[in-house]
């Protein structure tokens, strides 16, 4: 069984004219997350996981458990992604919930999606919140031929 005691939320955004992929690889550059192997998770943060300060020392070719918010899209598109983190307390237990989100919004829309979300899977489980955080990555309108903006929870 793995579970994890820290994560880190890192964000970037990437254009490029060849492909979809180029641009997403550009945003994991931005992201520092390049150069690893990716494994997406579900959205339940580990009891007392807490936040790094700086992005973890990954090597190269490791395998990587995130919670991966991604948009792609094409020139004149406005595309964004972004990840709501909320730490609370359910029957006792201290842990995390994680929301993930994209759409072809600005920031500040995407922000609010965020909110709702949270606020509909806090009513779920009766959550007692004790800090909310959210990360959102857009770019305006994508200049290239391709764009990506991703927002990861990268587990360590």
């Amino acid at each position: 069984m793995i579970i994890y005691k820290n994560y880190v939320i890192v964000k970037g955004a990437g254009e490029d004219n060849a492909s979809n992929i180029n641009a997403f690889d550009a945003a994991l550059m931005k992201a520092k997350i390049s150069e690893v192997n990716l494994v997406g998770v579900s959205s339940i943060l580990p009891e007392n996981c807490i936040e790094l300060d700086a992005p973890p020392k990954l090597k190269i070719g490791e395998v990587v458990f995130c919670v991966l918010a991604r948009l792609d899209g094409k020139k004149g598109e406005k595309i964004s992604a972004g990840i709501a983190c909320v730490h609370g307390e359910r029957n006792g237990k201290k842990y995390g919930l994680v929301m993930e989100a994209h759409n072809n919004v600005d920031k500040e829309d995407l922000e609010q999606d965020l909110k709702e979300r949270i606020k509909s899977m806090l009513k779920l489980r009766d959550f007692k919140v004790y800090s909310t955080k959210i990360v959102v990555e857009s770019i305006p309108e994508v200049k290239d031929n391709f764009g990506s903006a991703i927002v990861a929870l990268v587990y360590r």
